[in-house]
């Protein structure tokens, strides 16, 4: 029993040397946080006015990306088909011109080696 009394004594003085401590302590952090709350504030407003400038051109680009890819996806097909359209375009270009350079072979005179 005597332990038990000796133990709750320490606990008490433990808990009135730690109130001892604690109240000042929070009496200063209260003191602080009210000194400082105007600052706070201030740059709440600034750091909140930013945040939403920030969020509106962000959600603005990112509107204009998300527009800009369906715009470029019909663009890239249709510059495949130019690409594509070209190439079959070339086709009856060189089926002439190698048409006239097999005339012009069939044509000219044969060198005839010096004997």
């Amino acid at each position: 029993m005597l332990t038990l009394l000796i133990f709750s004594a320490l606990a008490v003085a433990a808990v009135a040397i730690g109130s001892a401590v604690f109240l000042p302590l929070m009496v200063i952090g209260g003191v602080l946080w009210l000194i400082t709350l105007p600052l706070r504030l201030a740059f709440g407003v600034v750091g909140g006015v930013f945040r939403l400038i920030v969020g509106l051109l962000g959600a603005i680009f990112g509107a204009i990306g998300w527009l800009m890819g369906l715009l470029l996806l019909p663009l890239a097909i249709l510059f495949a088909g130019a690409a594509i359209a070209g190439g079959v375009g070339v086709v009856p270009v060189a089926l002439v011109g190698l048409i006239v350079w097999a005339i012009y072979r069939l044509v000219r005179p044969t060198p005839q080696p010096l004997a």
